[in-house]
C-alpha cells in the first residue's frame, strides 16, 4: 500500500491543548486574556433579568435596585431597560412612566 506524502497525512496529535497543557494554559490566563462582554450585551443580559424578575411578581423598583443590575449597569442603562418594547409590554406604560419619573427626580 502506498503511503500519503508526509504534508497530506493526518496528524495523531490534537490541535488544541488537552491535559496538563490545558491546565497549564488556564492556569497562567488573566484577566487580559478574557474579552469583557460588549455593553450592548450587558444590556439585553439586564433587560432578561428584569423581565424575568418582573413575571416573577417583583415591583421592577425593586429589580432595577438589585445588586445584578446595580452591577452592571452604567448611567443611561435604567433608561435603556425602560425603552425596550418587552419591558413597557410585561410591566405597563403607566409603570415605566412612574419609573422615569422616579429616577430623574
Amino acid at each position: 500500500m502506498r503511503q500519503r506524502p508526509k504534508a497530506l497525512q493526518r496528524s495523531t496529535k490534537p490541535t488544541w491543548p488537552t491535559g496538563a497543557l490545558l491546565l497549564a494554559r488556564l492556569q497562567t490566563m488573566n484577566d487580559r486574556d478574557v474579552v469583557p462582554p460588549s455593553p450592548q450585551h450587558r444590556q439585553a443580559e439586564i433587560v432578561q433579568h428584569v423581565l424575568r424578575e418582573v413575571r416573577a411578581g417583583r415591583h421592577l423598583k425593586d429589580v432595577l435596585t438589585d445588586t445584578y443590575v446595580t452591577e452592571r449597569a452604567e448611567a443611561d442603562t435604567h433608561d435603556r431597560v425602560l425603552d425596550h418594547p418587552e419591558v413597557a409590554l410585561a410591566v405597563g406604560e403607566d409603570i415605566v412612566a412612574e419609573m422615569r419619573r422616579l429616577l430623574h427626580t
